[in-house]
């Protein structure tokens, strides 16, 4: 626990050093100083120095907030006082009662996918203190861009082990800045206001996850997956500078960190940057008249604004590309799937086949059913995609009548360009959905998921222009519109989601199947080393527990079951199976779940009969190599206890 108060305390310090050097709204500062402590840790994990981009960005707070109360000495109360606005106020708050919440609960990682790279990341990041990148493992997905996984590293640095719900605490502390920086258009006064814009903030990721009725737990909030961060983050960049009043060069520099961290949490970041900053330019443009950058003015400046912005995000997408390229010698620009082409490839032979034709028949399918799916997916509490489209544009509306004569044009120029962003958005996931997906394409696997990121941030968008009326146009009008769509939210979140669908309603039920992998795990581990290679038999798993496993055992690497067909007659089959070991110098097996037809085909191979192997039993063996075969070595046996 006091691990993760020593990484809040460090966003916090350095917030208020922000906050008193560079007289900023004290609200935008937790997001810009939690995204400037991991840049820096992630310029140094891409060098090979992850603990000593931890040690700078902690020297960095400490010595900034130094400096900031020494020069605020004569005034270092009102300074505080100011600092704590009611945002910042809700955002220390929450983080402390999630900590004692989390700390208590201890909460675990159970959603499969998070066992492949979500979870897997984090845990290889804190036992090995560098990179994933730099070491061989059983890691899904090495070429994701590391900010999430350097942003739970920070927040447990201290402790001597990886803890799961310390991570979970990471990611919230990153939630509940986003929704800070919401607020920042407020202020001391304004305690209602900043409160609703809070609760909406954390009720919106609820409003798109939750879409029917359940009896079981959605996890938003101990949960690993980067589609809500990327939404809020991105949210977050929107925010700071839309309620920002500098109208010069620093309204600009204080979201570059934003910026480079939303584009280092995963690739679909790099496009929210671009779409981010094109938002953000053609504000400048309609919303900003006397407006400077250094010493230039007008157009030039804005130019130059967007150019620091584009510099940022291209940059930050070079960096890890050169890093990709020099560590593990691929290419970023090369995604593969099923068509095999590069990340420029899909989007120009895409638009090609989209607009000229001639198209596929998978391409003609998929462009019918991204059409369609606006209309029959439900993405939200309220409905479909278009029902999600009406109300943003409602939002965008009473907006545009209730703001002054400026924030109408910023209304309007901001529907237009986050229309276009979502049409961009939208068409690039089609484009993805052809030249990537495999089969699971045609079932639009994980619709709902991809979509709603930016569902999230276009709706946060629209509201940040009912906020910004709130101040600047008809106030009252406005803040009667904000609380009363707060309550609306709270009103469709009570009818959906019950104590037991939050994370409050967690209990060890959730974590059966976990924990009975983790004692089975137990009783073999001490028979494999690090540097041992594994391939592990979970009968007829669906990858879920063969997933569990390989997190259970980070340290040893599993060799992936993906194309082992085991056609023809039993000879070839063994022969299929050793050409597999031998390619990967496999040297123990693990049985978790014997089946028939496993042991018809090979159980010829195991001095120990695998038959009864299954439930909570266990079985490790030895491969041993001979004459172009191999036979297979009893290690170890075992049931595994579990309460």
């Amino acid at each position: 626990m006091l691990n993760c108060i020593l990484g809040l305390v460090a966003v916090m310090i350095l917030a208020f050093s922000i906050y008193s050097c560079a007289n900023l709204r004290p609200a935008s500062t937790p997001l810009i100083s939690l995204s400037l402590i991991i840049d820096i840790v992630i310029v140094g994990a891409i060098f090979g120095a992850l603990r000593y981009g931890v040690y700078t960005a902690y020297f960095i707070s400490i010595i900034t907030f130094s400096i900031s109360v020494y020069k605020n000495k004569n005034n270092i109360k009102q300074k505080i006082s100011g600092f704590f606005t009611p945002g910042v106020t809700l955002f220390a708050i929450s983080s402390i009662l999630m900590l004692i919440f989390l700390s208590c609960k201890k909460p675990l990682i159970h959603q499969w996918d998070e066992y492949s790279f979500w979870g897997m990341s984090r845990k290889l990041l804190k036992e090995h203190d560098t990179l994933y990148t730099y070491f061989k493992s059983s890691i899904l997905g090495k070429s994701y861009p590391p900010a999430l996984p350097i942003l739970t590293y920070f927040f447990q640095w201290f402790t001597p082990a990886f803890s799961e719900w310390m991570c979970f605490f990471a990611y919230d502390v990153m939630f509940f800045a986003c929704f800070c920086a919401f607020t920042s258009v407020f202020e001391k006064k304004d305690w209602n206001s900043a409160f609703f814009t809070f609760l909406i903030g954390f009720i919106t990721p609820y409003f798109f996850a939750v879409r029917f009725l359940q009896g079981f737990m959605e996890p938003m909030y101990i949960s690993l997956y980067a589609d809500t961060p990327l939404a809020m983050v991105f949210s977050g960049v929107i925010a700071i500078y839309f309620f920002s009043d500098k109208n010069n060069g620093i309204d600009i520099f204080q979201i570059l960190p934003i910026i480079m961290f939303l584009s280092f949490i995963k690739d679909m970041g790099f496009a929210l940057s671009c779409i981010a900053v094109f938002v953000i330019f053609v504000d400048m443009l309609v919303g900003k008249k006397e407006y400077t950058f250094f010493k230039l003015k007008g157009i030039i400046a804005k130019f130059c604004s967007t150019l620091s912005m584009l510099i940022v995000t291209f940059g930050s997408f070079f960096a890890w590309s050169f890093h990709m390229s020099r560590v593990l010698s691929t290419d970023r620009s090369d995604v593969g799937g099923s068509g095999e082409m590069s990340m420029v490839g899909i989007v120009v032979n895409g638009l090609k086949e989209l607009l000229l034709g001639p198209q596929t028949e998978k391409f003609a399918y998929l462009e019918r059913r991204f059409i369609t799916a606006l209309f029959d997916v439900k993405v939200s509490m309220i409905g479909r995609g278009i029902v999600v489209i009406f109300m943003i544009t409602i939002l965008f509306i009473v907006s545009f009548l209730l703001s002054d004569k400026i924030g109408k044009k910023r209304c309007l120029a901001m529907y237009i360009t986050s229309f276009i962003g979502f049409v961009g958005y939208y068409i690039f996931h089609l484009l993805l959905y052809v030249y990537v997906f495999g089969n699971e394409a045609y079932s639009l696997a994980s619709y709902e998921r991809y979509i709603y990121t930016y569902y999230i941030g276009w709706m946060n968008m629209a509201l940040f222009n009912l906020y910004y009326s709130s101040k600047n146009g008809k106030k009252k009008l406005s803040q009667s519109a904000i609380i009363g769509f707060g309550c609306c939210m709270l009103m469709t979140f009570s009818y959906y989601v019950k104590p037991e669908n939050m994370f409050i309603g967690i209990n060890d039920n959730m974590y059966g199947a976990r924990k009975a992998i983790s004692a089975k795990t137990e009783i073999i581990k001490d028979k494999l080393n690090s540097d041992d290679v594994v391939y592990f038999y979970c009968g007829d798993d669906s990858g879920e527990r063969w997933f569990t496993y390989t997190f259970e055992l980070s340290n040893t690497y599993i060799i992936p079951n993906q194309g082992l067909k085991f056609e023809g007659d039993k000879e070839k089959r063994q022969k299929e199976l050793y050409d597999r070991f031998i390619d990967y110098g496999v040297t123990h097996v693990v049985i978790d779940t014997a089946s028939k037809i496993f042991e018809d085909d090979f159980g010829e191979l195991f001095d120990e009969p695998m038959y009864g192997i299954g439930g909570n039993e266990i079985a490790c063996y030895k491969v041993d190599y001979k004459n172009d075969m191999m036979k297979f070595h009893l290690v170890k046996r075992g049931v595994a206890q579990i309460d």
